[in-house]
């Protein structure tokens, strides 16, 4: 999340008070750790939540997000299993297993026990991925919490070529759309993408952070695991690693991040078409070797890469949605 978003780097980032050397604190159950388990564990949202808690954890939208805010429930949250194991964590109730020094996974898949290595695959596809505001966009939408959609967990249950989808009509209605005869119980080609964004790629230029600048222009996010919101450019990344430049020089790039979709122009509308058109030329994120010898730096850097516009722009061009993109914005939700 630090390499895609200001305000993770900001406040769970290398260096910053949430870095992982806090792990080792977290880690230890005996009573001198005790409030500090309590006071991390009070920062998490409750998901049973009713009342608004922009600065609560995760500072993440779900599914209910609009603007201006119309419910309480628009946030991210635990599911309840997980913040159940998080209590029992606050209390000292888990078995202290962290290893700061175990070695790094394999990072090719061969690396893995073959046994091992069809399951690597499935974390490595789901592990960018926000899975929580299921909401219709870029990622995956509502149908994704119906179990008629699998017929074992993480399978997809495939709908038989000799079972063609019946034609539902002018209107899908709730009660059809779950039926076992509706179009969740079996899935073809498409029946997953077209129950999002058409086309997905408005939604990539629409679903930013922020939305509240007089809280936060970074936070909260939307699908920044999926549609970068603030990146380290690849000139940046270039001046980091340079040993030959001065060192406050290469901290100032390390600290700043581009604006992802800095090269979009013109008014909101201009701007999702644009994102229709140029989606290919949109950087990707990559990972590269970091710094070795110097703690100020990671070992270790996601870099914006592969950039196919061929005239630079401000790096925080776009970093925020203006007030009449976000009128727009507002009114596409309600449509």
């Amino acid at each position: 999340m630090q390499w895609v978003n200001f305000g993770f780097y900001c406040g769970f980032g290398h260096g910053s008070p949430n870095d992982a050397d806090l792990f080792l604190r977290l880690a230890n159950k005996g009573p001198a750790e005790s409030e500090l388990r309590r006071q991390v564990f009070n920062l998490f949202r409750n998901p049973s939540y009713e009342l608004l808690e922009i600065t609560a954890w995760p500072q993440v939208y779900g599914d209910n997000m609009n603007q201006p805010l119309t419910d309480a429930r628009q946030f991210l949250a635990l599911t309840p299993t997980l913040y159940q194991f998080l209590s029992a964590w606050a209390h000292g109730n888990f078995i202290s297993d962290w290893n700061a020094n175990a070695p790094a996974p394999p990072d090719k898949i061969e690396g893995y026990p073959l046994q091992e290595q069809p399951d690597t695959l499935e974390k490595a596809a789901l592990h960018f991925c926000t899975g929580g505001p299921f909401h219709p966009g870029c990622e995956i939408t509502w149908i994704a919490r119906n179990p008629s959609l699998y017929r074992a967990p993480f399978r997809i249950r495939p709908r038989a070529a000799t079972q063609p989808e019946p034609d539902y009509g002018d209107m899908l209605t709730p009660d059809v759309a779950n039926d076992e005869a509706g179009p969740l119980f079996g899935s073809g080609p498409g029946a997953l993408t077209r129950w999002m964004a058409l086309p997905w790629q408005t939604d990539s230029a629409s679903c930013r952070a922020g939305y509240q600048p007089e809280y936060s222009p970074f936070l909260p996010t939307f699908w920044p695991a999926r549609v970068p919101n603030h990146v380290m450019a690849e000139t940046e990344y270039e001046k980091v690693i340079n040993p030959k430049l001065p060192r406050e020089g290469r901290l100032l790039a390390f600290d700043r991040r581009s604006s992802w979709p800095r090269f979009l122009r013109g008014a909101y509308i201009d701007q999702i078409n644009q994102m229709i058109d140029d989606f290919g030329k949109m950087g990707i994120i990559e990972r590269r070797p970091g710094v070795e010898d110097d703690d100020a730096f990671p070992s270790v850097m996601y870099v914006e890469t592969g950039v196919g516009f061929k005239t630079e722009v401000p790096f925080d061009n776009n970093t925020v949605i203006g007030p009449t993109e976000k009128v727009k914005h507002r009114r596409r939700l309600q449509t």
